[in-house]
């Protein structure tokens, strides 16, 4: 952390990676109890010298460093204190004179967890919000099973016969998918043979046992009722958008999955064919209709991560799968163990169900080497939309994922980046939308919505940091769109006129005052059907006769001067004679910008249809 991007924190609230002490002469013990949080969590910064008071923040300085320093390190390191020890880094920042002691503390490994206080596993602690938070005895045995070697699914279960606990429909089926992938396979094996062969049934003490994950994914509705105690999964289809107030009718169809895993997923997949928009068109080679859903494959990739990853012991909440109008989203009880960037990687990851995720891998649906939510992030920007917002809750220990229906490139993003002024590649285009929409980006963020490399990803960065339109924070981890951007474009999509007349010119620029002899030119902030229109004809050059005679219109001069001047100020229209605009020759046609324009107005007009 360095000096600036200290200050800029103090300017705000403490947050859930981040907790001040005074410090001046020793260390506090709620100093531990906020290490026993960070590293159960998901880690954080921890910082002396700064006194909070009424919900502001002093740097009065750590009076003894070395003495302060030291104590701290040692205890934390020496395995007295604390349950595991914990590496932290440490950071001296000098303000103006004061002493600022900075230590992150990163998250442990699960196998670690909990981290404890005094040898007492009951002072465990957890970060909520700005505050540390004794773990419930749920969490501290929730932190347990996630430690153990041995993955939740493959433990057995001692108490189910196995020549009644199975549903053979089930593993029927499984196996006849099984077959056509290519992989080992006797036929003539029973299906206790075949399950056993796969480490679905272990043998202990010369007698044979299902694991959890076996009940879980082949068991008869019985003995995963016994098993698991709850359903596997709920889905909804509502009539509102996402975030609308909910109506007192406040869903459409409904089902409650109870069954194995199995037959859970045969079931996810009919109900989402049944509610799936599924556009007609035709394979250009076969003439045959194509009937599958565009978003199928970034569908099945959350279902399956909804099914593989889930925390089968939590026995109280529910997985959901609920269809707005305007987004899919999957809630899951059971956080990931990966951090946020290997999550967007791909590459094999740990995982909570082993033996669950291999049986998915193994008839070919899901995930391979840990690339699902990246095949998720890609699928549904090929549709043209903003990538799929992943929370990954440590404290809450819960996974959610939402796939929202909002095109990454829309009409107000294009008119929005051309009234900029700036000159902007596709790549560029799409990533400062993006940053836009969540007003910073980081760089696997902004790898995902290029798709790029990192090297080829750093470059799109840097030209949209010369450009102004976007600043690098101090420690590079992120980027943000300035402030006066964001207000231009929140103004824009509520059509309204500034409420100042002060502007910034680039992130870190000198502030003018408008000149109002010589008012800046009108930046347009939504078009009119009629220039939608026009756009349309233009794809190919076309004079103003051909343009009134296929609009109908009648008079040319406000033709002229109300449609299609605006559109070429605004840089979506170029003209063939640029210098002599009343030229008789003269004809009309996209800018790269025209261009961008058009293919959102389609897409939008698409998506309404829809």
């Amino acid at each position: 952390m360095t000096k600036e991007e200290l200050l800029n924190r103090l300017s705000g609230i403490e947050w859930n990676d981040w907790e001040v002490k005074e410090a001046a002469h020793d260390v506090p013990n709620s100093a531990y109890e906020t290490v026993s949080a960070f590293a159960n969590t998901a880690g954080g910064y921890l910082v002396f010298g700064v006194k909070e008071a009424n919900g502001t923040f002093d740097v009065v300085g750590v009076v003894e460093v070395d003495k302060v320093q030291s104590a701290f390190l040692n205890t934390i390191r020496g395995g007295q204190k604390l349950s595991k020890i914990v590496e932290v880094n440490e950071n001296l920042i000098d303000c103006d004179g004061a002493a600022a002691l900075v230590f992150y503390v990163p998250e442990v490994h699960r196998r670690d967890k909990p981290v404890f206080l005094n040898g007492d596993l009951r002072k465990s602690f957890v970060r909520r919000g700005s505050c540390d938070q004794h773990c419930t005895p749920d969490q501290i045995r929730a932190f347990l099973r996630d430690a153990d070697i041995l993955p939740y699914d493959s433990h057995i279960v001692a108490d189910l016969t196995l020549e009644t606990c199975f549903n053979n429909g089930s593993i029927s089926w499984y196996r006849s998918v099984f077959a056509t992938k290519g992989q080992k396979y006797d036929p003539a094996a029973s299906d206790l043979e075949f399950l056993h062969s796969k480490g679905f049934i272990r043998e202990r003490d010369g007698k044979h046992f299902a694991t959890r994950a076996a009940i879980l994914l082949f068991g008869s509705e019985a003995s995963v009722r016994q098993t698991l105690g709850r359903p596997l999964v709920m889905c909804y289809k509502l009539s509102t958008n996402r975030g609308d107030p909910q109506p007192e009718e406040r869903w459409l169809d409904r089902i409650v999955l109870e069954e194995n895993l199995v037959e859970t997923w045969r079931a996810i997949n009919e109900w989402y064919l049944r509610h799936a928009e599924k556009p007609f068109s035709l394979d250009s080679k076969t003439l045959q209709r194509i009937d599958a859903p565009p978003d199928q494959e970034a569908f099945r990739e959350a279902a399956v991560n909804l099914l593989i990853h889930q925390d089968y012991s939590d026995q109280a909440r529910i997985p959901t799968i609920k269809f707005f109008r305007d987004a899919a989203v999957f809630y899951n009880p059971g956080h990931a163990f990966a951090s946020d960037a290997e999550l967007l990687t791909p590459g094999d990851k740990e995982v909570r169900n082993q033996l669950i995720r291999t049986a998915f891998r193994m008839v070919g649906f899901g995930e391979q080497a840990g690339t699902g939510i990246p095949a998720m992030m890609r699928v549904w920007q090929q549709l043209g939309y903003l990538p799929p917002r992943i929370q990954n809750d440590k404290e809450q220990r819960s996974f959610q994922v939402a796939m929202l229906r909002k095109l990454l490139i829309s009409d107000e993003q294009v008119l929005f980046q051309t009234g900029l002024g700036v000159s902007l590649t596709k790549e560029e285009a799409k990533l400062f939308a993006y940053a836009v929409t969540q007003e910073q980006v980081t760089s696997v963020e902004a790898g995902v919505v290029l798709s790029l490399p990192a090297p080829d990803t750093s470059k799109v960065l840097e030209k949209l940091v010369v450009q102004a339109l976007l600043v690098a924070s101090p420690t590079q981890a992120h980027w943000l769109v300035p402030a006066h951007l964001r207000e231009r474009f929140a103004l824009q999509i509520r059509q309204e006129p500034p409420k100042s007349l002060v502007t910034d010119q680039a992130a870190d620029g000198p502030k003018r005052e408008i000149d109002q002899a010589h008012p800046p030119k009108a930046v347009l902030s939504h078009l009119s059907e009629t220039q939608y229109s026009i756009l349309e004809l233009c794809a190919a050059p076309r004079r103003i006769i051909d343009l009134v005679d296929s609009l109908k219109i009648s008079n040319r001069s406000y033709f002229r001067k109300h449609h299609l001047k605006p559109l070429i100020d605004g840089g979506f229209l170029r003209m063939q004679f640029p210098e002599k605009p009343t030229h008789q020759e003269q004809r009309y046609w996209l800018t790269e910008a025209g261009e961008r324009l058009v293919d959102s107005h389609r897409a939008a007009q698409k998506d309404q249809e829809k």
